[in-house]
């Protein structure tokens, strides 16, 4: 399905609005930066290394994707309906939804806030310390990213 036509709108005048140049050009971009972000690895027991995190309740998968000592980013997995407990980092973390979504909460002075919806394209930012936990509704993959290395 194309979101664009390949034909041009062009004013009376014959020249383009400034803002669909601008606009064409971002999602050129878009489509250029979508090519050198890596499909979600096909779940199979080829794929390694991988970590399988205990869940209460549905699956959690984890892809370490590249990890240093200053900062480490992986690729997860979370199966529909699946439980991610109430923990907490040492370290700032932040959660990109690339496929499906999540509810997430935070622990703010004992009190937890109401559930966010993170939906594909949107992230979450999690200070050090905070007390955070996730639910899926669907299967989710997201990219979590924490400076410094985290060692989960």
């Amino acid at each position: 399905m194309k979101l664009f036509s390949e034909e041009k709108p062009k004013y009376a005048d014959g020249k383009d609005p400034d803002s669909l140049v601008e606009l064409r050009e971002a999602v050129q971009r878009f489509r250029e930066m979508e090519q050198l972000i890596p499909s979600p690895p096909r779940i199979t027991e080829d794929i390694k290394p991988y970590r399988r995190h205990q869940m209460p309740c549905g699956t959690s998968l984890e892809f370490p994707l590249d990890e240093d000592d200053k900062a480490s980013c992986s690729l997860f997995f979370l199966s529909n309906a699946t439980e991610y407990p109430h923990h907490s980092h040492a370290q700032r973390e932040w959660l990109i939804v690339k496929q499906g979504s999540l509810f997430f909460q935070k622990q703010i002075d004992g009190e937890w806030e109401l559930p966010e919806r993170i939906t594909v394209g949107q992230s979450v930012t999690i200070e050090p310390g905070i007390i955070h936990r996730a639910n899926t509704i669907e299967d989710t993959w997201f990219y979590a990213i924490t400076v410094p290395k985290a060692d989960w």
